[in-house]
């Protein structure tokens, strides 16, 4: 691992200080989330993840309005983090996309908290700078005649930076270099073309034709939405462009980490500076992203990707939110994804590391799956009031008014989505007692006579029931074998592999419940 002070070198090359770095200037946090956005964990997540990032008595928020889980939320780091109900400002939650919701009177409410501050300047942080969320953002900045501004970038460096385009050709003007190429041609990519047609895909194709597998990454795509990998030739035939404009790259031979998944270091930004003084590797699940931790790689990978990535921000000159992705191949970092002009998923957890963490503490950073939040839920645990009050039992809460290490709740969402950052120097120790911790919320209760039985596991992959200390003596109640089945395929459908056993049990238990659960999914063993 690269000590701080050598990456530190390379990200001190960066220039002009941003925006945000600016302790004086209030924060207006604005997030929408993305129209196309279908689960509610995705619509309504975004905005949550920003609550923590909210100082005390300084900086306002706007959340939506009539969403339980949110509302839930605000209480919550109310509590903890010692704000005030006076720093919200509630949309009407008639639409979960909130730049639609900024109606008149809601935008007057965000204007009069504002206003309150006499001689204060101000910064709005949306998600993107879209032109849905400058309809109503532009009138208001300009009556602050100075005093304040956006966070983000304008039109017309979206349309030269603001997308994955950029590290390629296109198709349509061969002849015309990538912006990439402008910018440093040393930088290294992956070989791939923009495609907006199948007929541009197919000449893309021809002209990898001594490359043996390709992949389709959409320009638009997230987290790793949209990605198809080895298509064949009657798939990109028949491609849809669902998501618009493709990139059509080689598919890569890569490093893998001691899970087998793909070693994807990631660097951020803010305005022109770096985000943090380390890079951190995505922990992969397949094409998708589960959390993060600081970077395991080489310092000469280090010093190489922020040297492509300085070379960016000289030339573009960024005066928002954006990242870089990494890929490695035998040891060496490729460029293979622009998430400029907006937030990125890491943002908001590295930026409460950067503001509360003591200088070198470690970073972990993680998503429950699927298959953790049904659990909770149904065994109504999935409440961070109740996961907190346990965390601060067991002496795992990090206090961000001056804790030394713990772990800390990013993303509270009950029923919905929980993150957790661990902070500290011993983190193998934080994360397995934090993820030992939500096992053993997982539970549910079995006949009383005959004991508790608790959900674990390791991970998302494998859950069992294990016996624990039986209650004493009282009359039975029934089994409620209707929950066990239901949790059962809950666990079960998002990974073939989970599983759901029952050890040690009394073999009266083990007849009723093998008759109960016969035929849903793996075997009770």
């Amino acid at each position: 691992m690269c000590p701080t002070d050598t990456f530190s070198h390379s990200v001190q090359a960066a220039p002009s200080e941003s925006a945000f770095a600016d302790e004086t200037t209030r924060r207006v946090w604005c997030q929408s989330p993305k129209p196309e956005y279908k689960s509610e964990a995705q619509r309504y997540g975004m905005p949550a993840r920003c609550i923590p990032l909210v100082r005390p008595s300084v900086d306002l928020i706007v959340l939506p309005g009539n969403h339980a889980p949110t509302a839930a939320a605000w209480s919550f780091y109310k509590e903890v983090l010692g704000l005030q109900d006076e720093q919200v400002v509630w949309t009407s939650g008639s639409l979960f996309n909130m730049d639609d919701d900024m109606c008149g009177e809601t935008v007057s409410k965000l204007e009069e908290k504002m206003a309150e501050a006499a001689g204060a300047r101000w910064l709005l942080l949306p998600y993107c700078p879209t032109p849905n969320f400058l309809r109503w953002a532009s009138p208001l900045v300009s009556r602050f005649e100075g005093l304040a501004a956006v966070f983000g970038e304008t039109p017309e460096w979206l349309e030269k930076f603001g997308d994955k385009g950029l590290l390629h050709r296109k198709v349509s003007s061969l002849e015309t270099p990538s912006v990439i190429e402008e910018i440093d041609a040393t930088i290294v990519v992956p070989a791939g073309y923009v495609c907006e047609t199948v007929e541009e895909l197919l000449t893309a194709r021809e002209l990898m034709a001594d490359i043996e597998h390709v992949c389709i990454k959409p320009l638009t795509g997230a987290t790793g939405v949209g990605i198809v990998l080895k298509p064949s030739l009657e798939e990109l035939q028949s491609y849809d462009f669902w998501m618009g404009p493709v990139n059509l790259e080689e598919y890569l031979d890569l490093d893998v980490d001691e899970r087998g998944e793909a070693v994807s270091p990631v660097l951020h930004y803010m305005g022109s500076q770096f985000c943090g003084e380390f890079m951190l590797d995505q922990i992969m699940d397949g094409c998708a992203y589960t959390g993060w931790s600081r970077t395991a790689v080489s310092e000469e990978f280090q010093r190489e990707a922020a040297r492509a990535m300085t070379a960016f921000l000289h030339v573009a000159a960024p005066t928002g939110a954006g990242g870089v992705d990494f890929l490695s191949v035998d040891g060496k970092p490729l460029l293979t994804d622009i998430n400029t002009g907006r937030f990125n998923g890491a943002h908001p957890s590295k930026l409460f590391h950067q503001a509360h963490a003591a200088p070198g503490a470690e970073f972990y950073c993680w998503k429950l799956s699927k298959a953790e939040m049904e659990a909770l839920s149904n065994a109504g645990m999935c409440s961070i009031r109740k996961i907190w009050q346990r965390m601060v039992d067991e002496g795992l809460a990090f206090e961000p008014s001056g804790g030394a290490e713990g772990v800390f709740p990013t993303v509270a969402l009950d029923g919905l989505r929980f993150q957790f950052l661990a902070i500290g120097s011993d983190l193998d120790s934080l994360v397995a007692r934090m993820k030992a911790l939500v096992s053993s919320c997982c539970h549910i209760i079995a006949d009383d006579s005959q004991g508790v039985f608790e959900l674990v596991g390791s991970g998302s992959e494998v859950f069992e029931l294990e016996e624990l200390e039986p209650p004493a003596p009282r009359t039975p109640s029934v089994l409620d074998m209707d929950a066990a089945a239901s949790m059962k395929r809950s666990i079960s459908e998002p990974d073939a592999t989970s599983e759901l056993r029952h050890v040690q049990t009394a073999p009266s238990f083990l007849a009723e419940a093998l008759s109960a659960l016969e035929g849903i999914g793996p075997a009770v063993a």
